[in-house]
């Protein structure tokens, strides 16, 4: 695919879209291919400790959920690992204080707070008898509704506490991203409201917003605004970091992300580098007739 190998995608794979009655089976689909995909890049990693910074979204729990259940099927596979230290982040540092599981919303917390997503994936490794680290540092309950009535200097400061484990996050071999729509996403909005965040301040015009990656909107055109209260690795700095020997792993797929991509493609830098899709999705990128999928 010439134009995302244009704009810094050095590895891509496509799995067959799913539709009608197997639409369901996208995230399992994505979510199979791309843990695999992330097994490999942990083990091929030269070093003794291997760190992952996370974000969250039905697709990466899938992706999560096959990861484990592909080092079970293979011991020679978890026994490899087993002489790694993995070290994880969540790409941003936002949860709720009670977390639900298999309650009346089809979206558990792990799919919702990057956090969480981190959690579940120590404690499954850690029943495998994995090395595992895992960094979840929580600002307090009210640090998000309080930060707008701030000073800037008292701003600067409770942020400046969360520095050094941003660096660390920034710092990671491996990234691995969902992409959202986000814009009519009762979730998302949910998410926003907690974090005092009002979309219509940064997308006054009638475009709105194109999709989301770790609760950060961007515009059609790419553009991620800015919320200097979310403490995250930015999507600004993620497309930098994917210029360097960082492997950063979007995975999305679904009629529904076509706008979220395109507006990504307006980027003269992708915030990913490698991207595991399915056939929807890569229907709109230019396909070099010589590469085989």
């Amino acid at each position: 695919m010439r134009e995302l190998r244009d704009k810094g995608v050095r590895d891509t794979r496509v799995v067959p879209r799913g539709i009608g009655a197997s639409a369901a089976k996208n995230e399992d689909n994505l979510g199979i291919v791309t843990a695999e995909y992330l097994v490999d890049a942990i083990l091929d990693h030269p070093g003794d400790t291997v760190s992952l910074c996370m974000s969250c979204g039905n697709t990466l729990l899938a992706v999560v959920m096959q990861f484990i259940d592909f080092l079970r099927r293979n011991p020679d596979v978890l026994e490899a690992l087993k002489q790694k230290t993995l070290m994880l982040y969540p790409l941003s540092l936002y949860w709720e204080p009670t977390l639900q599981f298999n309650i009346d919303s089809e979206y558990p917390s792990t799919s919702i707070y990057p956090s969480a997503l981190v959690v579940y994936l120590a404690m499954q490794l850690m029943t495998l008898g994995c090395k595992v680290i895992a960094h979840a540092p929580q600002p307090p309950l009210d640090f998000y509704r309080e930060f707008d009535d701030m000073s800037q200097d008292e701003q600067s400061r409770q942020v400046t506490k969360y520095s050094s484990y941003l660096d660390q996050a920034k710092s990671a071999d491996i990234f691995l991203l969902g992409i959202g729509t986000g814009q009519h996403d009762a979730r998302y909005g949910t998410v926003l409201d907690e974090l005092g965040i009002d979309l219509t301040e940064q997308f006054a015009d009638d475009e709105g917003m194109a999709g989301e990656i770790g609760y950060q909107p961007f515009d059609p055109k790419g553009q991620f605004a800015h919320f200097p209260k979310l403490i995250a690795v930015t999507g600004e700095e993620l497309a930098a970091l994917s210029q360097n020997n960082t492997k950063i792993i979007a995975t999305l797929g679904g009629e529904q992300k076509i706008p979220a991509l395109r507006a990504l493609l307006q980027r003269d830098q992708l915030p990913f580098n490698v991207l595991v899709t399915d056939e929807a999705i890569a229907s709109i990128v230019d396909r070099d007739p010589a590469q085989a999928w």
